[in-house]
């Protein structure tokens, strides 16, 4: 069995496990029109946990009160039908989107979704085990996809760091890091830049605010984890 030559933080594995259910939540708030049961989820985190690590963030605090915002007040089935609007006009359609929420459309040439991006996430995805639950009649390189990849193998690296499997942490570790590298750092900007300035919603300005202080959180934990990986996880 491969062991950890290092101690791993208790710090650090809570972090991995923490971010990896907040990546969680924030693809099921691309891929799903928001409702009264999200709302009242949201609603129920509290913004002045002193040792969130998480709303430290700034981008995460302002983003999360914005979408907490937006679930008071009177009529709230009209703020789910703004929403709904939005989610459609944003990341859905029938018309042309604001905010494609494919990577091929930001990173290939003729930026058309199904593009050779989308084909090599798919490869990435289907050599760790990730199946979208859609299968091919949505494209890999869907947003909410690649937020849940980052969870899952942050999942994965929890379970290994659990186990002492230096193999397996070393394993999932290099995966975030290319995957992130290569398919999800280079587009994000671009793409969190339209859902910004096209949102008519307080609530999805919010989740693109939250959204950018949570990949801030994960590109740190990615360096944290990669000096880990260099220190030295091996075999027993």
């Amino acid at each position: 069995m491969a062991v950890l030559t290092n101690t791993i933080n208790s710090s650090l594995l809570n972090r991995t496990e923490t971010l990896a259910a907040v990546c969680q939540l924030v693809a099921g708030l691309y891929r799903h029109v928001l409702d009264e049961d999200t709302l009242e989820r949201l609603a129920a985190i509290q913004l002045s946990a002193d040792d969130d690590f998480v709303l430290a963030e700034a981008g995460c605090a302002g983003g999360l009160s914005l979408m907490q915002e937006y679930g008071k007040g009177p009529d709230i089935l009209g703020r789910l039908l703004a929403a709904s609007n939005d989610f459609h006009d944003l990341f859905v359609g029938p018309h042309k989107l604001l905010a494609a929420p494919w990577s091929s459309v930001y990173m290939d040439k003729g930026g058309m979704i199904f593009g050779q991006t989308a084909l090599q996430v798919k490869a990435l995805f289907a050599e760790l085990g990730y199946v979208i639950p859609e299968g091919r009649a949505e494209p890999s390189d869907h947003i909410a996809y690649e937020w849940q990849f980052i969870a899952d193998l942050q999942k994965k690296i929890a379970l290994a760091f659990s186990y002492a499997d230096g193999n397996g942490a070393n394993q999932y570790i290099e995966a975030l890091g290319c995957f992130m590298t290569s398919y999800f750092n280079p587009w994000l900007t671009e793409f969190l830049d339209k859902v910004q300035d096209n949102a008519q919603t307080d609530f999805y300005r919010g989740l693109a605010m939250f959204s950018r202080g949570l990949w801030s959180l994960e590109k740190d934990l990615l360096a944290d984890l990669g000096n880990l990986e260099r220190a030295g996880l091996k075999e027993s």
